[in-house]
Parts: structure tokens; C-alpha cells; sequence
């Protein structure tokens, strides 16, 4: 795959981990490429309200889902839209210091 891709993971996913799903796919794909990982997300934190079986993490799933639209928003906007002012949110300073998500990525 040649399009850029951005993967997007929380740390306490006991679901699909974060070593055995996420990182091998981002780990095998070409620049550009992203792994954001939000800090305390669980698997279950990505939807609006949970079901059996969900893991929880160590943030509500409102702080989860307010980062996870933010990295995936600024993504697109770049990335889609060509908003060439959304960069500094995917590469710069704003995404590599976002508290709430780990940056990982090759542009």
C-alpha cells in the first residue's frame, strides 16, 4: 500500500493488543505511515456505548473518543482535504506533544 495510513490503538486494549494487531501493520507499511496510541484507551473506549464482553481503560470513554476524533479528523483534513494548516496537528510539534496520544510515525 502506497497511501499514507495511520493506525490508531489505546494502551489497555486487552482485546487486540497493541503488539499483536496494530504495530506489525504499521511496522510493515512504508512511509507515511502513523501509530497513534491514546494513553488509558481501551477497545471497547473507540464506541459510543459499551457491550458485553469490553474492556475498559484508564479514561472515560468520552476523553477517549474527544482524542481519537481529533488525531483521526486532523488526519483527514490533511491527508483528504488538503488542508495544508491540519499539518503541524498530523507531523509537527501539536502531534508529537499531544498528552492524551503517543506519536509514532515515518512521514
Amino acid at each position: 500500500m502506497r497511501a499514507p495510513a495511520q493506525f490508531v490503538a489505546g494502551d489497555k486494549d486487552t482485546i487486540a493488543p497493541i503488539a499483536e494487531h496494530q504495530r506489525p501493520i504499521f511496522a510493515a507499511k512504508p512511509p507515511s505511515n502513523q501509530l497513534r496510541t491514546i494513553t488509558g484507551g481501551s477497545h471497547c473506549g473507540f464506541m459510543d456505548s459499551s457491550g458485553l464482553f469490553c474492556d475498559t481503560g484508564s479514561i472515560t470513554r468520552a476523553a477517549q473518543l474527544t482524542a481519537a476524533k481529533r488525531v483521526t479528523t486532523s488526519w483527514f483534513r490533511h491527508y483528504l482535504a488538503g488542508d495544508t494548516a491540519a499539518r503541524d496537528l498530523v507531523w509537527g510539534q501539536a502531534a508529537r506533544t499531544d498528552p492524551a496520544v503517543v506519536f509514532e510515525g515515518t512521514e
